[in-house]
């Protein structure tokens, strides 16, 4: 419960979901944070 409490106070909010659907969110955001990378001239290491 503390963790939750913690979550929502840094405005997340924890969904359930099935693994199908978590491993398109990783996709997802590895896709947008690699350009995030690539246009700031960071190495991705």
């Amino acid at each position: 419960m503390i963790a939750l409490i913690s979550l929502r106070g840094m405005g997340m909010l924890p969904v359930g979901s099935t693994p199908e659907e978590l491993a398109d969110l990783i996709k997802k955001e590895l896709d947008t944070w690699a350009k995030v990378v690539e246009a700031t001239g960071g190495c991705g290491c």
